[in-house]
């Protein structure tokens, strides 16, 4: 048995999709069984985030919750630790944010399916989704990479006008942003095409997300787990993941974006 002690404690849902898939699939390759925390109570992470175990909201997860008695191994890079994947000992407890499908590919089909939507969330937006033709999802994420940009940088208008670039300028466009005002105050999503998403649910945006055909991507694990989803589809992704100074600054992304995912 290995766990996860800290899901909860670490991000919030994209971040925590992570953790679980990276685990199930460390656990997968290596033969054990796997556990999750379930933090119910709310704590604040010093940016304005509240933290707390987000999964079981949006998914019906057939998983071993409690707090695993066991050795805590960190996770020694951001990019993908083939030594821990092939030689994880039994009976420890991982911490960390595991960013890479690497950890999961293997069991793709499985992730997927343990995350399907809950009825009620999927159900509806399916339903809104049926009235928009080949829509592309593009994700603005602003708030907390605002405040915190040192390491999270928000991705540039000229990121985002390029990555249109890649696409007809025909195509309607779904923008999905945790600061919905500022993008309809910008020129770039002025067109009759783009539509921006004024959900205050994280869930339902993530949900609306995977049933787009294509996406924009911000450097974001949020919108990362909306493209994925969706399995198929042309992906534009960033090629700046963090920022040049802070804590972030000294990891190696080159296994967060998979490989069939254009970076611009």
């Amino acid at each position: 048995m290995i766990g996860f002690n800290n899901l909860g404690r670490m991000g919030r849902l994209a971040n925590q999709m992570f953790q679980y898939a990276s685990l199930k699939g460390i656990a997968r390759n290596r033969g054990y069984d796997y556990m999750i925390s379930y933090h119910e109570d709310a704590v604040n992470d010093g940016i304005g985030n509240m933290l707390r175990t987000e999964l079981f909201d949006s998914f019906e997860l057939d998983v071993i919750t409690g707090t695993l008695n066991g050795r805590v191994i960190p996770e020694r890079q951001h990019n993908f630790d083939q030594e821990l994947f092939n030689n994880c000992p039994d009976n420890v407890v991982l911490q960390g944010f595991f960013q890479t499908e690497k950890y999961f590919k293997h069991i793709e089909d499985e992730i997927r399916e343990d995350f399907t939507f809950k009825d009620d969330i999927l159900n509806p937006c399916k339903e809104m989704m049926s009235t928009v033709d080949n829509p592309i999802a593009l994700h603005v994420r602003r708030t907390d990479y605002v405040s915190n940009s040192a390491n999270h940088p928000p991705c540039t208008l000229e990121y985002y006008e390029e990555a249109l670039k890649q696409f007809g300028d025909d195509r309607n466009v779904i923008v999905f942003s945790d600061d919905p005002v500022w993008c309809s105050e910008q020129e770039l999503f002025s067109d009759d095409r783009f539509m921006i998403s004024e959900n205050d649910d994280n869930r339902v945006d993530l949900c609306l997300m995977t049933l787009c055909d294509d996406f924009i991507i911000a450097n974001s694990s949020y919108s990362w787990w909306g493209a994925w989803l969706a399995a198929e589809g042309k992906v534009i992704a960033p090629q700046r993941w963090f920022g040049t100074t802070g804590y972030t600054a000294q990891n190696n992304t080159t296994d967060v974006v998979p490989d069939s995912w254009i970076r611009i």
